[in-house]
Parts: structure tokens; C-alpha cells; sequence
């Protein structure tokens, strides 16, 4: 099963949801190890590299304590939470093929106390090719009792012969009511605040956690303010400052922050056209002067140069020759936008 969706949705804690019960079936004292993550016949697979700790060739089982941690602390989490739990620093993580070997040698045991083995990976779209490989003969005859639970932020990182094998749930956005409910019993917050907040969030729980915390989403509306002031006045010289200071912010944070550029180029053109808005009252002030410069001329543009990018922040690009080649990509859009 692929519980697929963009973070903040639910996918992960649907497949969490989904093994407690598959586990946690046969007694209490199973039930109490499922609840700590700790049951024997559950396996983790998800993102990592080496860190200060490990420094050769990571595997999931390495970093069970931080996992276990974030789950027990968080619930809800993004890869980027999950990078700085690690302490990879810059590093991307992935999912690589000793992590599908020892997907492979748990599967060969028997299951010691469940009827069921389950495997959970958790973004299996950041598993590499090498990888998927060595699953595609288990994922087509698992052996018998084997669940396999799997979330991906986009399929379209995923094997084709992978995704294949899968049966696919698309989680839709989290209901309003559901997401007011549950920030008034976790936050204390009133029908006026909890409202806004839906509306900002567009059925994403980590958008909402994002405004609360306030932290990640002023550092990217600040640096998106300060990046398209420099490529509209075309300040080179500064423009190459910028770049330097977005390449050392590490490829998780330079693909939220790409993630956040497109959603901005979306709400410019809601703000064209007068429909509902999703910004804070900061955004909105921005956005006066700068959403007539984002129309029909470039909109699509503009959506295609940024995910273009996160595609090769993906693929390990040079970070400073991305973004500055990507603001020179800008400037002209900018410049195109002012024909209308």
C-alpha cells in the first residue's frame, strides 16, 4: 500500500495508524511495544546519510533512536525536521541499496510474535534507482504474512516498475473541520483563529505548524522578498551574495524554499484576480505591489523554472550555479511580466 500525498496531509501517520493495528492485535503487551515503535516484526526504512555519529554507510537501523524520538515527540514532521533531527547538515538524505539488503534479511526471518511483518518506508520517492531495483523481486512475491506500507510526497520520483507493484491512496487535504477541531483541542485556539488558519493551511498541517511556529515561513518570505527586489532591480553584485548565503542553507531548506516561490507566484495571481487569499497580513502588503509583475505572460514560466530546480537540487546540482542561474531566469520573467 502507497499512502501518497505532499507532507502535512496525514500519509505517514495513516500507514502508523495502519500497522498499529496489524500489530497490535495479539495482546497488550503488543500493543505496548507498537505504541513505543519498538514491536519485532516491524521493520523502518526512510532517508539518511552519515552525520557525526555514522560516518559509513547509513542504514536505517542506525539512527532507530532519533526515529523513534520523532515519532514519540512530533507525530507530525517534515524532511527537513527529520535532516536537522539527524544532523546531516547540507546533506541530502536518501534511501539507498544496503537499506533494500536489509529490507531483504528482515523479511527472510520469521515473525516472532505478530500473524503479519510489516515494512514501512517512509518516502520511498527518495529512494534511488539501485535500490528499487533490489525490492522489485520481493514487492512481486512478498513472502506470505509481508505487508508492505509506503509514503511518497510525489510519485513521480517513484520506479515505474515499483509504483506498479503498488496499491496506490492519494491522501487528499486534511477538512477544515477536521483541522479546525484538532487545532482547537491541540492549540487552544478560537473559531476565528482556527478559521484563518484552514484557510492559510489548504488542508496541510504542517502549512498551519509552519504559520504557528513562524519561524521557517518568515525566513522564506523574507529571503522570496529579498530575492525578486534584487532580480527586478537587477543587482548582480548582490544577487551573487544571495546565492552564496541559499547555498549554504542546506538542499531540504532550498527546496521548501523553491516549494514556497511557487506558492507565492500562485498567490500573486489569486490576488490579480481577487479570490480568496492565503498569506499573513506581511504577505499581503507584499504582494500590492509585487503581483502585478506575475500574470499570464510568465506565471507558467515561473512554475516550470522553479520545479525544474527542485528537480536538480534533487539530482545534487551545484547549488550556487543553480540559483543564480535560476535569478537570471527570473529577471527576464520579471521583465516579460511588465508587457502586460
Amino acid at each position: 500500500m502507497l499512502f501518497g500525498g505532499e507532507e502535512g496531509r496525514g500519509g505517514l501517520q495513516l500507514a502508523l495508524w495502519f500497522a498499529q493495528q496489524l500489530l497490535g492485535a495479539t495482546s497488550e503487551a503488543s500493543q505496548l511495544k507498537v505504541s513505543k515503535w519498538i514491536h519485532p516484526d516491524m521493520h523502518f526504512s526512510f532517508p539518511v546519510n552519515t552525520n557525526a555519529k555514522v560516518k559509513k554507510d547509513p542504514v536505517s537501523g542506525f539512527f532507530l533512536e532519533e526515529w523513534r524520538k520523532i515519532l514519540l515527540e512530533q507525530v507530525y514532521f517534515s524532511g527537513q525536521d527529520w535532516v536537522n533531527e539527524l544532523g546531516i547538515g547540507n546533506k541530502q538524505a536518501s534511501i539507498t541499496v544496503r537499506e533494500s539488503e536489509e529490507i531483504v534479511r528482515f523479511l527472510s526471518l520469521k515473525a516472532m510474535e505478530a500473524n503479519y511483518k510489516v515494512v514501512l518506508v517512509w518516502q520511498i520517492d527518495r529512494m534511488n534507482a539501485s535500490a528499487s531495483n533490489k525490492l522489485l523481486k520481493i514487492l512481486e512475491e512478498p513472502p506470505e504474512g509481508t505487508i508492505f506500507l509506503m509514503t511518497a510526497n510525489s510519485t513521480e520520483g517513484i520506479l515505474p516498475t515499483i509504483l506498479s507493484r503498488t496499491q496506490v491512496l492519494n491522501i487528499p487535504p486534511i477538512s477544515s473541520d477536521a483541522l479546525s477541531a484538532y487545532l482547537s483541542k491541540k492549540h487552544g485556539l478560537n473559531a476565528d483563529q482556527t478559521a484563518d488558519l484552514c484557510m492559510i493551511g489548504e488542508g496541510n498541517y504542517l502549512k498551519v505548524l509552519n504559520f504557528l511556529n513562524e519561524g521557517d515561513h518568515k525566513l522564506y518570505a523574507n529571503a522570496f522578498k529579498d530575492w525578486m527586489r534584487l532580480c527586478f532591480q537587477k543587482k548582480l553584485p548582490d544577487l551573487l551574495k544571495w546565492t552564496d548565503e541559499m547555498a549554504g542553507i542546506g538542499r531540504e531548506s532550498q527546496k521548501q524554499f523553491l516549494q514556497y516561490s511557487m506558492n507565492m507566484v500562485r498567490e500573486c495571481l489569486a490576488f490579480n484576480y481577487k479570490t480568496a487569499m492565503h498569506e499573513s497580513q506581511q504577505e499581503q502588503s507584499f504582494l500590492q505591489k509585487f503581483a502585478p509583475y506575475i500574470n499570464h505572460n510568465n506565471c507558467l514560466y515561473f512554475q516550470k523554472e522553479f520545479d525544474t530546480s527542485i528537480g536538480h537540487i534533487e539530482r545534487n546540482a551545484n547549488a550556487k550555479i543553480l540559483f543564480l542561474d535560476l535569478s537570471i531566469q527570473v529577471i527576464k520573467l520579471l521583465k516579460l511580466g511588465q508587457k502586460v
